[in-house]
């Protein structure tokens, strides 16, 4: 499950360097599209990862609270970095960077437990 997971996020962070690079309302739609359907078909791998982690669901939990936290300081961390001028390409490369920092516990826990 790791591996998809992680290439579902890895092809999210080209997804929004699309975004960044491809200056057009086409390459927008081609960045959101592809962002979003990775994000539904790595997500349920994230959830799978977790269950097999804990049997009692403690870490589902966390990972739940951890992705509602995320969903609530997003927006508000994207604000800061968007600014009044209105340019989001700060606010997508924070996010690439982010993602990428995702990356780091996935590869701890592919290495940890290698049966995931």
């Amino acid at each position: 499950h790791l591996k998809p997971l992680s290439i579902g996020v890895s092809i999210q962070i080209i997804a929004m360097l699309i975004m960044v690079y491809v200056n057009s309302s086409l390459g927008y739609i081609i960045g959101i599209a592809l962002y979003n359907i990775c994000w539904a078909f790595a997500w349920p791998y994230f959830l799978s990862i977790q269950a097999k982690l804990d049997d009692s669901g403690t870490v589902v939990v966390a990972g739940q609270f951890s992705n509602l936290v995320g969903n609530a300081i997003g927006p508000a961390m994207a604000a800061i970095f968007v600014g009044s001028g209105g340019n989001y390409i700060s606010a997508i490369w924070m996010a690439c960077g982010l993602f990428i920092f995702s990356l780091l516990p996935i590869m701890e826990i592919y290495r940890t437990h290698k049966e995931i």
